[in-house]
């Protein structure tokens, strides 16, 4: 969610480029699968993967 600028952090905090592949509403599951195999990923792998899990997210399936 842009209001929330995690990029933004990340990206002022670690002095590097960010490359975000979030899509709101898919989880953290289904986004990760697709970009890890993405042609992005297979032929540009990054040296470093940051992997948000909200802890929202937990807590709606552990309630449902």
């Amino acid at each position: 969610m842009p209001e929330w600028n995690f990029a933004g952090f990340l990206k002022e905090q670690l002095h590097a480029d960010i490359l975000n592949f979030s899509d709101p509403g898919q989880g953290p599951f289904a986004v990760m699968e697709k970009y890890l195999s993405s042609d992005d990923f297979k032929n540009t792998p990054p040296r470093l993967v940051i992997w948000e899990m909200p802890e929202r997210y937990f807590l709606s399936r552990r309630e449902g």
